[in-house]
C-alpha cells in the first residue's frame, strides 16, 4: 500500500493526506484496494445472512417445540390455567439464549451491510478521483488561441 493510503482504525481505507492530488498510480492502487474490500464485504454480508437465516431458524424451531412440549404452561380459565402473556413469557425466558445468538447475528449483519455499502460509495469516489488525476494528465494547458 502506498503512503498517500492507509487503513483507518475501523478496517476502511482512508487518504493520508486529502489536501495533495493523488497520482493516477495512487488512484488505480486505491481502486484495486477497493475492488478487494467489495469482495470482502460481500463475503460478510453473505456469511451473515447465513448465519442469520441458521439462528433464526434455530430460534423459531425451539419455539415451536416448547408449544408442543408437555411441560409448558396450560392457558385456559381454570385455577391451574395461566395466560397467554403468561405462556409466552415462560416460552421467551427459555429460548432467551437463542434469541440473543440470533440478535447479535443480525447486528452483525447490518454493519456488514453497512461496510458493504460504505465501499461502494467510496469505489466512486475513487473513480472520480482517477478520473481527475488522469485528465489532469492528458489536458493541454498551454496558451494560444
Amino acid at each position: 500500500m502506498s503512503e498517500a493510503i492507509q487503513r483507518a482504525k475501523s478496517g476502511g481505507l482512508v487518504i493520508v493526506n486529502p489536501r495533495v492530488p493523488l497520482t493516477p498510480a495512487e488512484t488505480n492502487e486505491l481502486l484495486q484496494l477497493l475492488n478487494n474490500e467489495l469482495e470482502i464485504s460481500g463475503e460478510a454480508v453473505r456469511s451473515g445472512r447465513t448465519e442469520a437465516s441458521r439462528l433464526k431458524k434455530a430460534y423459531e424451531d425451539a419455539k415451536t417445540e416448547l408449544l408442543m412440549s408437555s411441560e409448558r404452561p396450560r392457558v385456559g380459565r381454570t385455577a391451574d390455567a395461566v395466560t397467554v402473556a403468561e405462556r409466552d413469557a415462560w416460552i421467551a425466558l427459555q429460548t432467551d439464549e437463542k434469541y440473543s445468538a440470533l440478535y447479535d447475528a443480525e447486528v452483525l449483519l447490518e454493519n456488514a451491510i453497512g461496510y458493504a455499502w460504505q465501499v461502494n460509495r467510496q469505489v466512486s469516489l475513487a473513480q472520480s478521483l482517477n478520473n481527475n488525476a488522469t485528465t489532469g494528465l492528458t489536458s493541454f494547458t498551454g496558451g494560444g488561441r
